[in-house]
């Protein structure tokens, strides 16, 4: 038998297969296309999802900034400043601020973070923030405490729970 007659008596056969085989992998390309945007989807940060991440912990409350001072250079920004506990229970804790920059119109421009290391109920703490600022347009900044999770564990301390 000549190849032509075998392509010729075999066609619909090798027609049907190319057909299924195309169907299949036009399936497969739309299933991941739909996993690959659900991935996209769920790794955005929409408005209001960062703004339930920050709102963790009641905790926070306790934690009053008593002072603060800027010390710029070019872009680079250093705070320094004290935050005091109101709490009652028997932890100390390691107080992470961030810092945010304004200009004249309340644009952020510019940010610093830093902790207040061990920082028991009833006393204050020192912290040192660095960051980035444009310092020509620097108007004013808001020191704000974000987070109370431990940096390391220190021996014959008592650690905090951790909140979820």
């Amino acid at each position: 038998m000549s190849l032509f007659k075998f392509v010729q008596q075999y066609r619909p056969y090798f027609h049907r297969q190319l057909h299924l085989q195309s169907g299949i992998a036009a399936r497969l390309v739309a299933c991941s296309v739909i996993l690959m945007l659900i991935l996209v989807i769920s790794s955005c940060n929409f408005p209001g999802t960062q703004q339930q991440a920050q709102q963790l912990d009641s905790r926070l409350k306790l934690f009053h900034v008593l002072s603060e001072r800027i010390i710029m250079l070019d872009t680079q920004a250093e705070v320094d400043g004290t935050v005091q506990s109101t709490g009652h229970d028997r932890f100390p804790y390691d107080v992470t601020l961030t810092d945010k920059f304004y200009n004249d119109a309340g644009n952020v421009i510019g940010q610093a973070q830093g902790v207040a290391e061990d920082v028991l109920p009833g006393m204050m703490g020192s912290f040192v923030l660095i960051g980035q600022v444009d310092s020509e347009q620097y108007s004013r900044m808001v020191v704000t405490p974000i987070s109370l999770r431990e940096r390391r564990i220190e021996k014959n301390t008592p650690t905090p729970p951790v909140v979820p």
